[in-house]
């Protein structure tokens, strides 16, 4: 697989395949929280294509 590819790849897609999934979806942006932290609230955005 070369860069191009991996790049193509949505960040939401890949985090699913590994069993990370979010925690609140708005619109169109899903909400992770971060594994190693302290915070009770969602930390990652990523903004998805519809």
């Amino acid at each position: 697989m070369n860069i191009a590819e991996v790049k193509s790849i949505p960040l939401a897609d890949y985090l699913q395949s590994i069993g990370i999934t979010p925690c609140k979806r708005q619109g169109n942006n899903l909400w992770y929280y971060l594994h190693n932290s302290e915070h009770t609230h969602p930390q990652i955005r990523e903004k998805i294509r519809c």
